[in-house]
């Protein structure tokens, strides 16, 4: 399965975009950000930074945001250092 952020070129991601989806998916689940950033271990903040694209997400907050929205769901890494934020079925 290709990276949904960067079609499997590897090419860099672009942090506000990726906060943006991420956020989207957040509120469409019907979490608040504070419930959000207390899983993560972060504050706010933080939180509000990265999902502004203020601050650069690296690939564990990506893993946990994922692992925080869809527990059980695998994280699967790609070389960029980001994250297919889809579910992937058992092979």
């Amino acid at each position: 399965m290709k990276c949904q952020f960067c079609n499997g070129t590897g090419e860099e991601i672009d942090h506000k975009q990726l906060g943006s989806r991420l956020r989207a998916e957040r509120e469409r689940q019907g979490m608040s950000q504070g419930v959000m950033a207390g899983k993560l271990g972060m504050t706010q903040g933080f939180l509000s930074d990265l999902e502004r694209g203020r601050r650069n997400w690296l690939g564990r907050h990506i893993k946990a945001y994922q692992m925080a929205l869809a527990p059980g769901a695998p994280a699967a890494s790609h070389d960029a250092g980001h994250t297919n934020f889809e579910r992937q079925e058992p092979q």
